[in-house]
């Protein structure tokens, strides 16, 4: 006779944070002040790819993200380095980038968040950006 075996989750989020997640994608959709066409009046398209590298060159992750204008869009992603808390917040460098009208740039971002190694002490995570921004064709 077989024993009670409990059926395991697989590993990843726990059912808390899967919850937690769909609930703020949920809340992002539905405020229409976070859709990258209200944002942006003049823009149609916008793709970002980043790549995270540590303090040693070493790749950390790599990300690519499309928004089109009917979508909610987010600019922030988190410090995967070992300050633990560090944000890199790409929002102001793409309203500048938008505001100029150009249709491709790079850009590369520090972590400046503390490290629990020492006080003076930096993270030092590079994020590296590339965006392609596609406008909306001006009225003849």
């Amino acid at each position: 006779m077989a024993g009670f075996h409990k059926k395991r989750r697989r590993p990843g989020p726990s059912k808390n944070d899967e919850k937690v997640s769909r609930g703020k994608d949920e809340e992002r959709l539905a405020h229409p002040s976070n859709w990258l066409g209200n944002r942006y009046d003049s823009v149609q398209g916008l793709a970002l790819a980043i790549e995270l590298i540590g303090t040693h060159n070493e790749l950390l992750g790599q990300e690519s993200r499309k928004f089109g204008r009917d979508d909610a869009c987010g600019f922030s992603f988190p410090c995967p380095g070992l300050c633990g808390g560090g944000t890199f917040d790409l929002g102001v460098k793409i309203s500048e980038i938008v505001a100029t009208k150009e249709p491709h740039s790079e850009f590369s971002v520090v972590c400046q968040h503390k490290t629990y190694s020492g006080p003076s002490t930096v993270c030092g995570v590079t994020l590296k950006c590339r965006l392609d921004v596609v406008y909306k064709a001006a009225p003849v």
